[in-house]
């Protein structure tokens, strides 16, 4: 997506915006990013951390683990 300023922007990062090293596969709800791995998402969400999006600071709802072919 253009972001207006000759950029783009995407909702989906490669890697784990924690640990940088495993695949982002957690969908965020309602931002719609997929910034974390599951081990860091849940991490988070037992202690409860998981109530905003590390990428854009919104409040989060729900998540949901996606698989990734």
């Amino acid at each position: 997506a253009n972001n207006g300023r000759g950029g783009t922007t995407s909702r989906i990062v490669s890697f784990c915006v924690i640990c940088q090293e495993h695949t982002a596969n957690v969908l965020l709800r309602p931002c719609g990013h997929v910034c974390l791995c599951e081990a860091h998402a849940r991490q988070m969400q037992e202690s409860n951390m998981l109530h905003e999006c590390p990428l854009c600071k919104k409040r989060c709802s729900d998540h949901t683990t996606l698989a990734l072919c």
